[in-house]
């Protein structure tokens, strides 16, 4: 019954995070993206050490305990790395792309991981999908390098590297996923992951955001805030946190590509975009793999 609650916190991510990147798109438009980053993870962090306050010191003597300092440090760089280097593809690339790409190579990268570093066995059927996603990925990046989901006018140099941080970004994100599962293990809890993984991002978009950047507040900025810490990173990073508690990351990042897919549906469906037949297949053929991999992941357990 556990993993099945684990499958619909996966889904419900989805569904989450492809509903708040249209809600909160306009506010990344008006605050760099670094500054955005500052706020919204401080105030997570603030959020979860302040409910987990009574623990706080037993937290950080079971991190020694534990022997976890490596795996919790780690933790907060892929954090940083799979956020920052989000920041420079979306000034080139489509959102809907640099999701797809992103959390498209995610599969496959946590097979690679888990079958060479953590020596885990891989099922053949989900890693075929894995590879069938991948092989998605290629087709998305090929049709990105002719121009379809680029800003117009973007050089070329700046597209290869766009779809390199996208590359790079979901092997961070596999790498933080496997990283947290590990956490887990030893015995910690989803608020206190949430209370450990985000300082070097705020450390460091902090500086790189309030160096280059002036921000002026108001109230309706303080509002547009909140709104997004609450619905783009606090309820959805709870919900995969919840699902790796519940699965293995392989299984979790077999259904991560839905989100972009869902993206994808709610534009056309509130025609915000006009998007090609050759990105519309690209989703229909995501969408089915996903539904396929789910099916074997939960017939295997």
């Amino acid at each position: 019954m556990r993993q099945y609650m684990g499958y619909f916190a996966a889904y419900s991510w989805c569904f989450i995070t492809a509903f708040s990147m249209l809600m909160t798109s306009e506010i990344s438009q008006r605050l760099s993206p670094f500054i955005v980053c500052f706020f919204t993870f401080t105030l997570t962090t603030v959020v979860f050490l302040f409910w987990n306050i009574r623990h706080i010191g037993a937290l950080w003597r079971r991190i020694r305990e534990k022997s976890v300092i490596g795996p919790v440090l780690l933790l907060n760089v892929s954090s940083f790395v799979g956020w920052g280097l989000l920041i420079y593809p979306l000034t080139y690339l489509q959102p809907t792309l640099v999701t797809t790409l992103t959390l498209g190579i995610n599969p496959i990268a946590t097979a690679v991981i888990s079958r060479l570093f953590l020596k885990q066995v891989v099922s053949l059927k989900l890693l075929g999908v894995s590879l069938a996603l991948f092989l998605i990925i290629v087709f998305l990046s090929i049709q990105a390098w002719y121009g379809e989901g680029i800003i117009a006018g973007t050089p070329p140099l700046q597209v290869a590297l766009s779809l390199l941080c996208c590359c790079l970004a979901g092997i961070a994100t596999s790498v933080n996923n496997i990283l947290t599962k590990k956490i887990m293990l030893n015995g910690f809890g989803i608020v206190d992951v949430m209370c450990l993984r985000f300082y070097l991002t705020i450390i460091l978009s902090g500086i790189i955001g309030f160096s280059t950047h002036e921000v002026v507040f108001n109230q309706d900025l303080a509002l547009s805030i909140l709104l997004t810490t609450l619905i783009f990173v606090m309820i959805p990073m709870v919900l995969i946190q919840f699902a790796l508690k519940s699965l293995d990351p392989f299984r979790v990042a077999i259904i991560s590509p839905l989100m972009p897919v869902l993206v994808v549906l709610m534009q056309l469906y509130g025609n915000t975009s006009i998007l090609s037949e050759a990105t519309i297949s690209a989703t229909m053929m995501t969408w089915l793999l996903v539904s396929v991999g789910t099916y074997w992941a939960i017939k295997k357990t």
